[in-house]
């Protein structure tokens, strides 16, 4: 895969985890206690961190070059 096409790769599929994010964090503020919508908040973050690694260890060699790009 050519870096552009990585970096257009890479860029979509972080908004499609933000949007994720954004759906699973809708219900949070709903919670009775603040530590239940932290634990809330923490783990729709958790969620879309690992995914966006998992990318990354997806495609060692393309994440490289990008990150050596900037």
């Amino acid at each position: 895969m050519s870096a552009k096409k990585f970096k257009n790769f890479l860029l979509g599929k972080e908004k499609e985890y933000w949007k994720d994010m954004q759906d699973c964090q809708k219900p949070c503020p709903k919670k009775k206690t603040k530590n239940k919508q932290k634990k809330c908040y923490k783990s729709c973050e958790d969620k879309r961190l690992k995914k966006i690694r998992s990318i990354h260890k997806q495609y060692p060699k393309e994440f490289k070059q990008y990150i050596s790009g900037l």
